[in-house]
């Protein structure tokens, strides 16, 4: 399922004022820890081949992001290499994407993996 940037930043919104009701919504994790849950999520694109997935979370977590070009098979891990450490705000880049190919990725915050109701989060740089 392909989302355009218009329902993304809706959803996000959305999953935003859910969450802050204590209620897990477009980023959701039954098992998660809430304090490591992601929130204020959002994807920018960085020239042609690259975006970057922002994050915050209540309080300091490990974060990185898992991601690939099917939704069965998120294989890839893209981390922020200038910090490694537990953090409140998250950056991580994702490099060497192809402007034609939908990719996929969740969250993993605090060893808990967060995307849209329990499935992967869907993009394309042309949405973006």
């Amino acid at each position: 399922m392909k989302i355009n940037k218009r329902e993304f930043v809706i959803g996000l919104c959305l999953g935003s004022v859910l969450l802050a009701g204590g209620i897990a919504g477009v980023i959701s994790n039954s098992r998660g820890n809430f304090s490591c849950t992601p929130y204020n999520v959002f994807l920018s694109k960085e020239g042609d081949h690259k975006i970057s997935v922002s994050w915050s979370t209540r309080d300091s977590c490990l974060g990185y992001v898992l991601y690939g070009d099917n939704s069965y098979e998120i294989e890839r891990v893209a981390i922020n290499p200038d910090y490694l450490g537990k953090s409140k705000d998250h950056t991580v880049a994702i490099p060497d994407l192809l402007s034609t190919n939908s990719y996929y990725f969740i969250i993993v915050s605090d060893e808990s993996p967060y995307g849209n109701n329990g499935k992967p989060i869907a993009f394309s740089l042309e949405d973006l």
